[in-house]
């Protein structure tokens, strides 16, 4: 029964980021890997055996400490692209703040000096 109701929570977890970017909300290439992480999670689940071959392969006694582990790795890989993805923004931020401003240097005219 547990193993029902987990595909049937990947199955409406599909459906929500359909709708996402049906609606436009999501990126295509963010709900592809949404897609595929979804997926995967649910051959795991449909599949047990995969799961412990994959702790057997690791020497992992508990086969749901995968899942934890794999888990942890994808979200610190997820944080370090999000953070270059914040530094790129940062530079371009800098480099368009710091144009505007000799742009706007240029197109005020000069004050007249007092004699």
């Amino acid at each position: 029964m547990t193993r029902l109701s987990m595909v049937v929570a990947c199955l409406s977890l599909v459906a929500i980021v359909l709708s996402l970017v049906r609606r436009r909300r999501i990126a295509e290439q963010h709900a592809l890997r949404w897609l595929l992480g979804i997926t995967a999670f649910g051959i795991v689940v449909a599949v047990p055996i995969i799961l412990e071959s994959m702790a057997t392969f690791f020497d992992v006694k508990d086969p749901t400490n995968v899942i934890f582990a794999a888990g942890f790795y994808i979200l610190a890989v997820l944080a370090l692209r999000q953070q270059v993805e914040i530094s790129k923004l940062q530079d371009e931020h800098r480099i368009l703040v710091r144009e505007f401003a000799v742009e706007s240097s240029m197109a005020q005219p000069a004050s007249p000096s007092a004699d």
